[in-house]
């Protein structure tokens, strides 16, 4: 291919002695940028790749996409001119399944790391109404594809993206020194060439035979493209003459003959014999002129797609056409027996009618399929003449089982128009599915349907384009020469100051970087890895750089090379850290999270909110409720938290009040100097940290001391650790303390708590006095101490702050209990929308009738409490828990009470110790911690094992549930601090 390129390799003109021009100038004047990307393909992922790379490291990245067609012609067609642009499946591992191809690779960090939400937010934020369908097809409410058409573009415009149009790219070279390209490119009109030099390149041409040529020539496998989702052509003419017949849901299952072909694949495979593969699927189908088509044959052709390609599409369709209904009274009658006797009291009811052309009313089935399934079932005694009453009992009978198996033969696929998929491409195995990288070749990348993905109908194949685009070009803009990002700063921002956070991507560290942008800090930072949060705050302007290296913080060209005037170190980071290093030789005030917290809260009134445990969401509650009664607060919270503005842990404010979640860990609370301090409880934890009660008791103690004496402490009186400290208090020298609970000697009570139907309501009692009701959507006797917290902090300051005694607020008071009521009963609309914070009894899911759960708990007073508030709520189901301890000290001291902790199950599986930080504790001690844990539960009478290995769990739990007293019937929660979520979602996508 080399001998082909004559001329041209320097930009010099080629053939009419005009180089190539794009519509914003010469593809190859940089305006002095140091790297330039090619964008091969101008369609949805191409475009989003171009974007977002451009977006993300704006001045020093040149992009040009080359598109030798219409672009974002695919766009322009999908969903007959709608574009679907996404679905409303969010849940990563349950997306990555809608992906014939693909499935494998896309569980891992793919969809998390931007997924169906992200996409919608990136959408919405520009403009674009959205609107989601009753099946999850998410469309622009315009309904018209030129919205989302017009956004790309107008987006590509306005960060100065480059578009090259009726140009082809003809061949890529790597350099000489394998670094940096050279692309080729011929304009179609006057077949002009032209030479790009280009540092990254990003193939994103669809199914176009020419962008698999370019990727070849770079020494990639193409795994060869046949077409997927399709039609199947029917010959018998009697279904075909059906044509315009829906039916909104049946089970059918596809049997291919193999016997002649040797097929590569099993998926979807529920049995068959030798030389037979199978595949099953259920949803709508509709009858067409050439046969059938439809949701349910479309997923069928795509799953199926390799194995019909080497069969020619040749098939059998077994078809259940009564997979649903129930009689008049609720009954179910959707296996054979109980159609038989549907079909039998059709005798007696309707016996004078005829059975070809009255079908029984419980079934719903049109008329004229009705007669096509009796005339064609062959059934002896059964035919288009006889009345019911004529029939044999045994011909319906037999009737019955041909209408859960009916069988249809099909000779070839329907034909496709303009819009259809093919499956094929880049083998995935030579791309690096994190960041879309070739394995093989340096700077070369790929977005969208050039790999060997593809998804089924419904708005998958965008949503694959959205990610790899993405993640394509995130990763493109961290490689560029000195990694500036979007918005770099001019001179002026000289006069801003600058925070740099060490380990900018964890749970602490991404709110308080995220918090520092809403105040007008210049936010940069660093971490080991890309992540969701870290993709987060680039997009709102910070500067993260991957890897910990010195020039992240004196060379950062991020703020025109000024040293931070901060830095700030997750407790992850150690003290030989070359940052931190840096930091301390330049003189630069280095902080952990505790002292930056107690930093950023100088000037605020500030609300703390501790205990060692329910602290996020007590945080959580109270800053919604403080939001809604006073307008505004600023907030930093230890979880992600979905009605926060871009669901993390943080909210910005312009009123003087900050929420803080106040972490007793390494004593970090005692930092911070708060008006308004709240302690929802006082156990032993952290045994790294605390030598026994007697210091944890001692440490709250002196936490309430930072207490302004004109504030107060808000302190659960039910508690046994809080009335210990309580206990230890000099009244003469400490803020007000008040308290609440459900007992009837606290000075805030809640009474008459009622439970139903997923919410749970409660009543508000201030020194004897009714002054309010409130409804969670959510259950368990601990959210009511949150809220009923949250709402009495929330009701002391609005008082407070309309008098200038807050002792005058009484409830003899009227005018005081006037004031209070006004506050609960306003708070309380926000706790009424309640959605919870991620990990604290979230709900993944259910599938197959089984309700998989995560939550954060891992201390054994939190596992006891969301078991016994499981149990409550979920009387009729099994209980099955998955446990992962958190840290070797824990599990140890607290050993007796984590055996006890669980008797509410009716099973329990123990995963190996976590560790956060590196520790001395090897995987073997790990383990044999949690086998000894799991023969602890197992002593009281809970079945309890220890499980290793991730897939033995998931098969152990899967059998578990299969052998359940009642199958389907079943809820496992998955407990733990680490990677608990990830084994939750693991095992909700192998249901």
């Amino acid at each position: 291919r080399g001998a082909r390129w004559k001329g041209g390799l320097d930009g010099r003109r080629t053939r009419t002695g005009q180089a190539c021009q794009t519509s914003r100038g010469d593809a190859n004047a940089s305006a002095g940028a140091k790297d330039k990307l090619v964008v091969v393909g101008g369609g949805p992922a191409g475009y989003f790749g171009g974007i977002t790379a451009r977006k993300t490291a704006r001045n020093e990245l040149d992009v040009v996409i080359v598109e030798q067609n219409k672009p974002l012609e695919k766009v322009r067609i999908s969903g007959g001119g709608r574009c679907n642009v996404t679905n409303a499946i969010t849940e990563p591992s349950e997306l990555a399944r809608h992906y014939p191809r693909g499935h494998v690779e896309l569980r891992g960090a793919f969809f998390r790391l931007f997924g169906s939400i992200d996409a919608q937010e990136w959408f919405t934020s520009r403009g674009v109404a959205l609107k989601t369908e009753p099946d999850g097809r998410i469309f622009p409410v315009s309904d018209s594809s030129q919205t989302i058409i017009d956004c790309l573009q107008s987006e590509a415009t306005s960060l100065g993206v480059n578009l090259l149009v009726d140009s082809e790219v003809t061949g890529i070279r790597l350099n000489e020194e394998g670094k940096g390209f050279q692309v080729h490119v011929r304009r179609k009109p006057d077949r002009l060439e032209t030479m790009i030099h280009a540092s990254f390149i990003l193939l994103a041409t669809g199914s176009s035979p020419g962008g698999w040529h370019l990727a070849q020539s770079l020494g990639h496998t193409v795994i060869p493209p046949i077409p997927s989702l399709f039609s199947f052509k029917v010959a018998d003419r009697d279904l075909t003459q059906l044509a315009g017949i829906s039916l909104p849901n049946i089970d059918a299952t596809l049997r291919i003959d193999t016997s002649s072909a040797n097929p590569t694949r099993r998926r979807n495979n529920h049995g068959g014999g030798k030389g037979e593969v199978v595949f099953h699927e259920s949803g709508p189908v509709l009858i067409t002129h050439w046969g059938l088509s439809g949701p349910l044959v479309l997923k069928l052709s795509a799953w199926a797609a390799r194995e019909l390609a080497q069969t020619k599409y040749t098939g059998t369709l077994k078809i259940d056409f009564c997979c649903q209904g129930s009689d008049g009274y609720g009954n179910d009658i959707t296996s054979v027996e109980k159609l038989e006797e549907v079909l039998l009291r059709m005798k007696t009811r309707f016996g004078r009618k005829k059975v070809a052309s009255f079908p029984p009313p419980e079934l719903h089935m049109p008329k004229r399929l009705w007669y096509y399934l009796v005339t064609k079932s062959g059934i002896e005694n059964l035919d288009e003449a006889k009345t019911y009453s004529e029939c044999k009992n045994l011909a319906l009978r037999k009737f019955a089982s041909a209408l859960k198996h009916f069988t249809v033969e099909f000779r070839g696929k329907g034909p496709f128009k303009d819009e259809f998929v093919t499956c094929g491409g880049i083998d995935l195995a030579e791309v690096n599915m994190r960041n879309l990288s070739s394995k093989l070749v340096e700077g070369l990348y790929f977005a969208g349907e050039v790999m060997n993905i593809d998804g089924l109908t419904g708005g998958f194949n965008f949503q694959s384009s959205w990610t790899s685009g993405y993640l394509a070009g995130q990763h493109i803009a961290n490689q560029t020469a000195s990694e500036v990002r979007d918005n770099q700063p001019v001179a002026s921002d000289k006069k801003k100051k600058r925070v740099h956070f060490i380990g900018i991507g964890g749970a602490g560290l991404s709110s308080l970087a995220a918090l520092a942008l809403e105040q007008g800090w210049l936010v940069s930072g660093s971490d080991i890895e890309d992540g969701p949060k870290i993709f987060a705050l680039r997009e709102k302007g910070a500067f993260v750089s991957l890897g910990h290296k010195e020039s992240n913080i004196i060379d950062s060209s991020c703020a025109s090379s000024i040293l931070p005037d901060a830095v700030v170190a997750s407790s992850a980071v150690g003290p030989d850290n070359v940052e931190v290093v840096a930091a301390l030789n330049h003189q630069i005030p280095l902080y952990k999270r505790g002292k930056w917290l107690a930093e950023i809260t100088k000037g605020f009134e500030t609300v703390s909110v501790a205990g060692t445990h329910g602290k996020t969401t007590t945080s959580v509650m109270l800053t919604l409720a403080v939001q809604e009664v006073f307008g505004s607060v600023t907030a930093i919270v230890g979880g992600d938290a979905p009605q926060f503005s871009g669901g993390g842990g943080s909210m910005h404010g312009s009123s003087p009040l900050f929420v803080v979640e106040a972490d007793e860990y390494e004593r970090t609370f005692l930092e911070i100097a708060s008006k308004y301090a709240v302690i929802t409880n006082v156990e032993l934890d952290h045994l790294d940290i605390y030598q026994d009660e007697e210091d944890i008791y001692d440490t709250f103690l002196e936490f309430i001391s930072n207490t302004n004496e004109d504030g107060f402490v808000l302190i659960c009186g039910d508690d046994i650790g809080c009335r210990k400290v309580i206990a230890r208090m000099n009244s003469t020298s400490n803020p007000r303390v008040i308290t609440y609970g459900f007992g009837e000697g606290n000075d805030w009570q809640a009474v008459g708590v009622h439970s139903s139907d997923g919410r749970t309501s409660f009543g508000i009692v201030w020194k004897g006095v009714m002054v309010g009701r409130v409804s969670l959507p959510i259950f368990g006797e601990h959210n009511v101490l949150n809220a009923l917290c949250s709402l009495v902090v929330t009701a002391l300051i609005w008082v407070e702050q309309d008098e200038a005694s807050p002792t005058k607020s009484t409830a003899e008071c009227p005018e005081g209990r006037e004031k209070v009521e006004h506050a609960i009963m306003k708070a309380g609309t926000a706790l009424a929308e309640f959605r919870g914070v991620n990990r604290r009894c979230q709900v993944l899911g259910e599938k197959n009738n089984c309700l998989i759960l995560s939550d954060y708990a891992h201390h054994p007073t939190e596992v006891k409490a969301t078991i016994d508030s499981l149990r409550e709520n979920y009387a009729d189901r099994q209980i099955f828990v998955i446990f992962e301890p958190h840290t070797m000290s824990r599990a140890s001291f607290f050993r007796d009470k984590f055996a006890s902790s669980f008797t509410k199950c009716d099973g329990v599986f123990v995963v190996k110790v976590f560790e956060p930080f590196r520790t001395d504790s090897s995987d073997a001690s790990r383990e044999e911690m949690s086998e000894m844990l799991a023969k602890d539960i197992s002593s009281q009478q809970v079945p309890a094992v220890f499980k290793a290995d991730r897939e033995e769990l998931i098969d152990a739990i899967l059998e578990k549930l299969n052998q359940a007293e009642r199958p389907g019937d079943a809820l496992v929660a998955v407990l733990g601090a680490g990677r608990a979520h990830l084994i939750a979602e693991q095992l909700f996508h192998s249901l």
